[in-house]
């Protein structure tokens, strides 16, 4: 199936913690990325400035919620009831499919 199914960005976080919590530490670096590198390439300025003073808030804002539901899923993948649940799921699926 290749590399990419295997890589966990949330888990690579290192740290005890919740999900969601490592999910936002993981939003926070990407939006810090962004910000830093890829704003100045685009012709936005440093942190976007040239696109108003709402381009770095609502950016935070979309990345903290993206981090944040991002390791919730990765949380509940984890947990067994919720991988039994999809494996019935599918089942079920597959069943009245064929």
């Amino acid at each position: 199936m290749g590399l990419m199914p295997a890589l966990d960005p949330v888990g690579m976080i290192a740290g005890g913690g919740d999900w969601w919590v490592k999910g936002v530490v993981l939003g926070v670096g990407a939006w810090l990325i962004m910000m830093v590198a890829m704003m100045p390439m685009a012709g936005a300025g440093f942190f976007g400035m040239h696109l108003g003073m709402m381009a770095p808030d609502m950016t935070l804002i979309m990345h903290l919620v993206f981090g944040a539901v991002l390791g919730a899923v990765y949380g509940l993948r984890c947990c067994c009831r919720f991988r039994l649940w999809v494996t019935q799921i599918l089942a079920l699926a597959a069943f009245r499919s064929g």
